[in-house]
């Protein structure tokens, strides 16, 4: 059997909030693509405005049997936040979604680059001082 926690760091990485319960978890890890996680808490949580734009999620496991822990806890899927939807399921429970995307989505972003002659766009150094006797 597994156990799972799921850790949530701001965007400076300071942890945050340990889930152990919730309504549903389910994530994919990806060679050469993006890998997802998606999160279901009861949507009374006090816990829900820590989950922001680009804080982090991870997700810790271990083995356990017959109770006790045969593993220590260790990190199986990190990335950042990108979505989060509230919603209210048949039984009229009140939910809130969180879909993360692993660290690989980075990678895709827009790079944007300044205007050639800008601010920071250039670099000067005292002749001889790069240079080594």
């Amino acid at each position: 059997m597994t156990a799972y926690q799921v850790w949530l760091k701001n965007t400076s990485g300071t942890r945050v909030a340990v889930f152990d319960e919730w309504q549903s978890l389910s994530y994919t890890k990806a060679l050469n693509a993006i890998g997802e996680a998606v999160l279901s808490i009861n949507g009374d949580d006090t816990r829900k405005s820590l989950f922001t734009l680009d804080s982090q999620l991870e997700i810790y496991r271990r083995d356990t049997a017959g109770g006790s822990a045969v593993s220590s806890w260790y990190l199986d899927w990190a990335g950042l936040v990108r979505y989060q939807q509230r919603s209210v399921d048949s039984s009229g429970l009140l939910m809130m979604t969180i879909r993360a995307r692993d660290y690989k989505e980075l990678l895709t972003r827009r790079l944007i680059v300044p205007a050639a002659g800008s601010d920071f766009t250039t670099q000067n150094a005292v002749k001889g001082q790069a240079e080594h006797g």
